[in-house]
């Protein structure tokens, strides 16, 4: 039975090592570099990278999120992805390589505009990332079909990544107040600091109407900035937990999440208590990627949810899976079962 379903931009990661600078210069990138492109430069790209012996993997924060919620849950069909591709060779291998991490697949298939694709352009420990969202932005309320209704009705929570609201906010503002009134658990990820700053009053719309928000420290700073509001981060966080019906009953209200790199962990919910956790310590030498730790605290810390732990355990599962995530290259999930968080109270 399907638990929990993802919205947000699917994306196909393609990951290259490339000899020298020339595909840096002729796409005018910097090392370290991230830019979004447009339809014909992602083609001219791929182009040019096709005899360079390229990797591909699934993208985008929700989808990485459902993903890692499988490898944890370790339950089939426990996740299913919503979003838009497009009806192409991309599409076709993004949907096999997510439905073979036990992810089942929504995917709406445009004929006119090519999946998403990320391009990660590596050159020793630097890596230069060229981005176009292609299919994944085009999403419309009439795309829910009523058997795509039908199966949310099924599940018990919904999580939307920050990157669906971009020229999509009707639809989501249709998802969440679905959640509402059908009394299934929202979830509402931050994502990034340019979000807040391009789209605050809208960031603001879904921090106050979710269930459970997600974010890390410099994306409330950037959220409170861009909307001119008075307060630091950590009042902030208090106070959209405590800005709560707690009309669906939940047993710790609205929880509100802070991440802060490696330093401690902030939670806050509607009780009027906000929680604290260090973050156990990572030899650098251990760490072979941080792409997709934030997706994957998110993961661990559903999981926790579902699995009846409080809210400090479920900060201790999300830090834990982020922890073998970053281990790996890429947003890979690990060739080892997640048993260890069992016994992580």
């Amino acid at each position: 039975m399907v638990l929990i379903a993802g919205f947000g931009n699917p994306l196909l990661d393609i990951t290259v090592k490339i000899p020298d600078d020339t595909l840096l210069n002729k796409y005018n990138l910097n090392e370290d570099d991230q830019k979004e492109i447009s339809a014909d430069k992602i083609k001219s790209l791929l182009e040019d990278i096709s005899s360079l012996n390229p990797s591909m993997t699934p993208g985008g924060a929700a989808q990485n999120t459902m993903r890692i919620l499988q490898w944890v849950l370790a339950k089939p069909n426990s996740t299913i992805m919503f979003g838009a591709v497009g009806q192409d060779a991309l599409g076709k291998n993004l949907k096999a390589l997510v439905e073979a991490a036990g992810v089942k697949t929504r995917y709406i298939e445009h004929v006119n505009e090519p999946t998403g694709t990320v391009v990660a352009l590596v050159s020793g420990a630097c890596r230069s990332l060229v981005a176009y969202i292609g299919a994944a932005q085009h999403v419309a309320i009439d795309n829910l079909h009523a058997t795509d209704i039908n199966t949310l009705n099924t599940v018990d929570l919904v999580y939307m990544e920050g990157f669906f609201l971009p020229d999509r906010k009707q639809v989501a503002q249709y998802i969440q107040e679905f959640c509402y009134d059908s009394k299934r658990i929202f979830t509402f990820n931050l994502s990034a600091v340019y979000m807040a700053e391009t789209y605050p009053d809208d960031i603001l719309y879904f921090a106050n109407n979710c269930d459970i928000l997600i974010g890390n420290y410099r994306e409330y700073d950037a959220l409170i900035k861009a909307a001119k509001l008075t307060m630091n981060v950590e009042t902030l966080v208090a106070q959209l937990s405590a800005n709560y019906d707690n009309s669906k009953n939940l047993k710790y209200g609205k929880i509100v999440i802070m991440t802060n790199g490696s330093k401690s962990v902030l939670c806050a919910h509607s009780n009027g208590k906000t929680e604290e956790i260090s973050v156990p310590k990572i030899e650098a030498d251990k760490i072979g990627d941080t792409t997709g730790a934030g997706d994957a605290f998110a993961a661990g810390f559903l999981a926790g949810m579902f699995e009846g732990r409080p809210p400090t355990g479920c900060l201790r599962w999300g830090c834990w899976v982020s922890r073998q995530i970053i281990q790996q290259v890429g947003c890979t999930i690990p060739n080892y079962p997640a048993e260890f968080l069992k016994t992580i109270e």
